[in-house]
């Protein structure tokens, strides 16, 4: 046990909000972030455009949400505050420096042995770290390994995210081979209607998003991204500790999804076409009830509040602004927490299975509250770094 100070926080918070603990909120892939702001441009558009009562509803939502909550987020930013303020932060600094130098000198032997490895999840590690390769190369590499490890689901839900992503990169017979054995998982199938859309293929991008609506299951590549290149790290010789995590948060904010053709396709639909709007409707309830990121929970509610604008639902518009108020809620609270999970490795810990099991949105939630609990004890103390 080690006790560092309030120079400690104000420090680790500028590493951690620099690479995005809270991923949805800060950082993605490059590709992600770009195309994500693209689409959400009609998105903020149909926002102004939100019929009043929508509006009118968000806000007594949100009051509501805030007017029962025990205790403010304001009070216990200060509460926590308050408490870090009597940390000792002489330390810190040689620590953080001695960490990360540490790590840094051998950051390049962490990558050679994954490449080494023979691991799917340690070659997959390695192909996100490694540089100077094209889109069209790094497709064509995991299309590679998607062949060696052919019962790997996140590699093969990577290969298809990248063949949805990089214009002719894959053939029908590479997403046929990346779909085998995933037939009853939504996610895939979003990954398959993204990729006909693509190819311009509308009639049967429509039926693999009816699938999409209705296969029980939903891949979690985030959460899974997260526990895979933790287990990397780990196993190729670093050390379980916070600069290792911070690590793995930026390795996994280096992947993407898939879905941009069909975000394309669904926030540019038209009123007229009737069976384009029902099905963006559903995959937009779909996407925005998933155990995903928040990110793509939030795109599947642009799909929706696009259907309920060009459609004058005011109810449903509503809805989608309640959801939202929702989001940011969440994301608030969140933001109280995320210094104090890097202190301590049961909490990280804690932060990756509940993202794993549950999804962004409920695993922040989850974690949130944990931490919240643990800081209300009597023996509570905030300056403690237990790694």
């Amino acid at each position: 046990m080690k006790k560092y100070g309030l120079l400690a926080a104000l420090l680790l918070i500028v590493i951690v909000l620099g690479y995005g603990l809270w991923p949805s909120a800060s950082s993605r892939s490059e590709v992600d972030s770009a195309l994500t702001n693209e689409l959400l441009q009609d998105d903020s558009t149909d926002s102004i455009a939100m019929s009043k009562t929508a509006a009118e509803t968000a806000a007594k939502s949100s009051t509501r949400q805030i007017d029962s909550a025990p205790i403010s987020a304001e009070a216990e930013r200060l509460r926590i505050s308050e408490l870090m303020a009597s940390c000792d932060g002489t330390k810190i600094n040689h620590t953080l420096d001695e960490d990360a130098a540490a790590f840094e000198a051998q950051r390049d032997n962490y990558i050679d042995n994954m490449g080494k490895s023979d691991d799917a999840l340690q070659q997959l590690a390695y192909f996100y770290l490694q540089k100077n390769a094209n889109d069209l190369d790094k497709t064509q590499s995991l299309l590679a390994l998607s062949k060696q490890y052919p019962d790997n689901a996140l590699v093969a839900f990577d290969a298809l995210s990248h063949c949805n992503t990089f214009t002719d990169s894959c053939s029908v017979t590479d997403v046929e081979r990346l779909m085998k054995g995933h037939e009853n998982d939504a996610a895939f199938w979003m990954q398959k209607a993204s990729f006909l859309l693509q190819n311009k293929q509308e009639q049967q991008a429509l039926a693999a998003m009816e699938h999409m609506i209705s296969e029980p299951l939903y891949f979690n590549a985030w959460g899974e991204h997260l526990a895979a290149f933790k287990q990397a790290y780990v196993t190729a010789g670093a050390a379980d500790v916070a600069r290792t995590m911070i690590g793995v948060v930026m390795v996994a904010s280096a992947t993407i999804e898939g879905y941009q053709p069909l975000a394309h396709y669904c926030m540019k639909v038209e009123a007229t076409n009737a069976a384009a709007l029902d099905m963006c409707l559903r995959a937009g309830q779909r996407m925005a009830n998933s155990p995903s990121t928040m990110l793509v929970n939030s795109i599947g509610l642009s799909f929706q509040q696009r259907v309920y604008r060009l459609t004058n639902a005011e109810a449903g518009l509503a809805q989608v602004a309640e959801k939202r108020a929702e989001f940011d809620k969440v994301q608030q609270e969140a933001s109280l927490m995320q210094l104090l999970m890097y202190f301590d490795r049961k909490r990280f810990n804690d932060w990756l299975d509940n993202i794993r099991n549950a999804g962004e949105l409920e695993g922040t939630r989850l974690t949130t509250q944990q931490i919240l609990l643990e800081t209300q004890a009597p023996d509570f103390d905030p300056c403690l770094v237990n790694w």
